[in-house]
C-alpha cells in the first residue's frame, strides 16, 4: 500500500508517524509533498518519512 499526503504539517506529521508506529505501513511507503522545503524537510526527518 502507498500513502500520500499533500502537505506534511503537524497533522500530516502525526498521522504518517501513527501509520509507521502502527506498522499500517513502512516509511518507504509513504510520500509527501509540501509547498515549505523546511518544514517538509524537518518533519520528514523527524518521521522517518
Amino acid at each position: 500500500m502507498k500513502i500520500g499526503f499533500i502537505g506534511f504539517g503537524n497533522m500530516g506529521q502525526a498521522l504518517g508517524t501513527g501509520f509507521i508506529l502502527k506498522n499500517a505501513v513502512e516509511a518507504e511507503q509513504i510520500y509527501v509533498y509540501d509547498k515549505y522545503q523546511k518544514d517538509l524537510k524537518n518533519n520528514s526527518e523527524f518521521s522517518g518519512v
